[in-house]
């Protein structure tokens, strides 16, 4: 899948967006989520297991489909 390295503002309120990564514990796998930056919005994709797919599920708009 085609990685989009610039992660678009958030498509509810326009706030800047980030990548996280999480790893519960030092055996577990690393998941990435992207969320807003901005306290009062908070949103955020599903986790996903590559940092590709949480970019690229940011990144998808209903009126472009990418």
């Amino acid at each position: 899948m085609e990685l989009n390295r610039e992660l678009k503002p958030c498509p509810f309120c326009g706030g800047e967006a980030e990548l996280v990564d999480i790893q519960a514990f030092s055996w577990c796998n690393t998941y990435y989520f992207v969320c807003c930056t901005n306290p009062d919005c908070e949103e955020r994709t599903p986790r996903c297991e590559d940092k590709i797919d949480a970019i690229n599920a940011w990144n998808r708009r209903a009126d472009n489909g990418t």
